[in-house]
């Protein structure tokens, strides 16, 4: 009689290295990064960006007191209905316990949400979501993600303050001091370039020149070449290929979804540019879709292409033909203009 033997932990890891092996000479070890990603990634994450994060010990030590105070209290309930009840003890490590578990709850919400969201994004995006390495993404579909990582950073600028930054900000004396792309950094992943700006002098001051030098690729147009970037640069400042629309991103206020009555699937948010490049810190980097596209050089279009990208404030990338109709991008230019623009042709 022979009895059945189980699998021993060294042949267990030899039956893994062996698939891995096998996975890496089929050319899918994409799938083991992917799978590695997904097990290690919040791990790695926080150790990989530390140089990028700033502690606020005030807003830290205001949460520690006020997250004591609420087990503290909850724990003190849960002693009584218990007590009543059983008559029996309520142990401290079950509230802690049960205040984990809230926790996870919470963050395992939060994540479906923002799952939810780049699937939602991803799905409406205008680019393949693979690519295989070899073909280079067409400069139109580049400039078009530009503006979509543009527009998720107004929403998520939004979101966290509850209105749209202003098109520029202004001291009291009326000075111009910072841009909507600069206060849009932090959520651009720049949060160590957005930290060293110091926003208490204008975004021109020799104190904030080096900063305001910086070339940021998702404010460059891929258009264009990098000598033409260059000619266009002579003071040495970071350009920006993409405009705000003034309508919305007024100088000096912020508005709410509340001001944008028109809808933000109705409203443009920014465009890219042909001409008159200005500094991504220059509050006065703002421009009027209402004049048209391509008209003259303060306007939005680019020189060179057919169409003309831009967003919507949904986050939504169009492409616009210089004649398209100027009434409709007067209906999309106003935020609460009440225009009808089911005829737009999208």
């Amino acid at each position: 009689m022979t009895t059945r033997r189980g699998i021993t932990l060294i042949e267990l890891l030899i039956v893994i290295a062996f698939l891995g092996l096998l996975i890496a000479m089929s050319g899918a070890f994409h799938l083991f990064e992917v799978a590695a990603r997904l097990a290690m990634g919040w791990f790695l994450y926080p150790i990989n960006n530390a140089g990028n994060f700033t502690i606020e010990w005030t807003s830290v030590g205001i949460a520690t007191i006020a997250a004591g105070l609420f087990v503290w209290r909850l724990h003190a309930l849960l002693a009584q209905w218990w007590g009543r009840r059983t008559q029996t003890r309520w142990h401290f490590r079950k509230t802690l316990g049960l205040v984990a578990g809230l926790l996870c709850l919470s963050a395992a919400g939060i994540a479906l949400i923002s799952i939810a969201h780049q699937v939602i994004w991803l799905s409406t995006s205008d680019e393949p979501m693979v690519e295989s390495t070899g073909r280079k993404t067409s400069p139109r579909h580049s400039s078009a993600n530009n503006l979509k990582w543009i527009g998720l950073a107004l929403h998520d600028y939004r979101e966290k303050s509850g209105a749209l930054p202003a098109g520029g900000t202004y001291d009291e004396t009326g000075q111009a001091m910072h841009s909507w792309q600069t206060l849009t950094l932090p959520d651009l992943d720049q949060p160590a370039l957005y930290n060293n700006i110091d926003r208490a002098k204008p975004w021109n001051d020799p104190g904030n020149r080096k900063v305001m030098s910086t070339t940021i690729e998702t404010f460059v147009n891929p258009r264009f070449p990098l000598e033409t970037y260059a000619e266009h640069n002579a003071e040495g400042y970071g350009l920006s290929h993409y405009a705000g629309n003034v309508r919305v991103l007024p100088p000096g206020r912020s508005l709410t979804s509340d001001d944008i009555t028109d809808g933000l699937a109705n409203t443009i948010l920014a465009g890219e540019v042909g001409a008159g490049f200005k500094p991504w810190g220059d509050p006065a980097n703002l421009r009027d879709p209402a004049l048209g596209l391509k008209v003259s050089p303060n306007t939005f279009g680019f020189s060179d292409t057919v169409t003309t990208t831009l967003l919507l404030g949904d986050g939504a990338v169009r492409f616009f033909n210089p004649d398209t109709d100027p009434a409709i991008l007067r209906a999309l230019a106003t935020p609460k203009g009440g225009e009808d623009v089911s005829h737009a042709g999208w």
